[in-house]
């Protein structure tokens, strides 16, 4: 909020007219009635009195503050989207910026904003990569975004410059040359030191709040961070920075190796590409199947037993999807017969998975996973898995029901 309109809120409030209060400050009416409008503002000795007279501090009525609420970031973000649907570039970009010019250190302002613009950004000028190039425009002084005269002076994350462009319709309306000339070099703010502010493009100032955010102690804001710069790099073939803002995830992180798998596709390592995707496929599928049968034990808790049923099937169809053999797609109706007691099931299945011991690891030779190395599946672990499963089936608190049955004795060696 501008300083003229905290006036006149609170000058309201107090039910005060523009001539009272002009007459307990020493001024004029019309001076108060300029200062509401923002055509002018208060003599820098008059803002201690002003405050005193409306009851408020210096801060709100400089609308100075470190932080926002989330409502209020929500709200500034729901405008910069509006006004990129609706309007300019560079009107909603100027909108941000002043934004972020008031509040330099709310974390998650800045990179709400700067996300938004840079997929704005990508957007446009996906759409128009095939047109001839658009000109990078200096920017006009009175048409860039003006800082609020209540911003607090600390560094904003990025350059303080202005930025501008020439709105052509039919056009981009994100000024530059086409991504691959106009990225290359641009993208670190320490790469562009030394040049005149008019020569700045909005890729310097948007990826230098996002790098910025990515010193940010929260986690999740360095990440989303990342994510961004690491689609603006990728998307201007500037493959060596993308691949460093990997670093910003963990090892394990499936987020790092599919972006890493991105990058070898990208740079003609095909192999690598199609391992990395190999792999993450595997490690999706235990994931998925360790989530099915939590939801099933749980449901089996709650005697749910058709949500049991539901995760069952989805088990087999799961590992039928990837690809991981008929062992793997038998086992988890072995849980659902025991529950339900159904001797024909439990012993149909106890024989299928001692049949096929040798099948467990079906998946190393499966198309999917064609580019990926495994180590050499050795027949004693087959008779291993065999021999264990014999000693589970003989468990009287798990099979107690099938003592009567001669099939049972049969497979246990009774």
């Amino acid at each position: 909020m501008q300083i003229g309109q905290v006036i006149r809120q609170y000058r309201k409030e107090k039910d005060m007219t523009q001539e009272e209060m002009a007459n307990r400050l020493g001024v004029t009416a019309p001076a108060v009635n300029k200062w509401e409008k923002g055509s002018s503002m208060p003599d820098i000795t008059l803002l201690a009195p002003i405050a005193r007279l409306l009851g408020i501090s210096l801060d709100t009525l400089l609308s100075f503050r470190e932080e926002l609420t989330w409502e209020e970031i929500q709200d500034i973000i729901y405008t910069l989207n509006s006004m990129l649907r609706k309007q300019s570039f560079e009107e909603a970009f100027a909108y941000a910026k002043e934004k972020i010019a008031q509040y330099p250190n709310c974390e998650s302002l800045i990179l709400e904003a700067a996300v938004l613009l840079n997929a704005a950004r990508m957007r446009v000028e996906s759409e128009t990569e095939n047109d001839e190039t658009v000109v990078l425009v200096p920017p006009d002084s009175e048409q860039s975004g003006k800082k609020a005269e209540s911003c607090d002076k600390k560094e904003v994350y990025g350059e303080e410059q202005e930025h501008g462009l020439d709105e052509k319709h039919g056009e981009s309306k994100v000024p530059g040359v086409n991504r691959k000339e106009r990225t290359e070099g641009q993208c670190d703010t320490n790469e562009s030191a030394g040049k005149d502010s008019t020569e700045e493009d909005y890729d310097t100032v948007i990826n230098g709040w996002l790098t910025g955010a990515l010193k940010s102690e929260q986690e999740q804001i360095r990440t989303m961070a990342a994510d961004a710069l690491f689609a603006f790099y990728l998307s201007g073939e500037q493959y060596e920075k993308a691949e460093a803002c990997l670093v910003y995830y963990s090892e394990q992180n499936p987020e790092r190796k599919f972006k890493q798998a991105r990058i070898y596709s990208k740079t003609g390592r095909t192999k690598e590409a199609y391992q990395t995707y190999e792999g993450l496929l595997l490690d999706l599928y235990q994931k998925i199947d360790l989530l099915f049968h939590s939801i099933g034990a749980l449901a089996a808790q709650d005697q749910n037993m058709d949500k049991v049923r539901a995760m069952a099937r989805k088990h087999s169809a799961l590992a039928e999807i990837f690809e991981m053999g008929e062992y793997h797609r038998i086992c988890g109706g072995l849980e659902l017969a025991v529950m339900e007691k159904d001797v024909e099931a439990t012993i149909t299945i106890m024989q299928q998975l001692l049949a096929c011991t040798d099948d467990l690891y079906h998946f190393t030779e499966a198309p999917l996973y064609e580019h990926m190395t495994f180590r050499e599946f050795r027949p004693e672990f087959a008779a291993q898995i065999r021999e264990d499963l014999l000693k589970s089936f003989q468990d009287e608190a798990t099979y107690g029901f099938l003592q009567g049955d001669s099939r049972w004795k049969e497979i246990v060696g009774i």
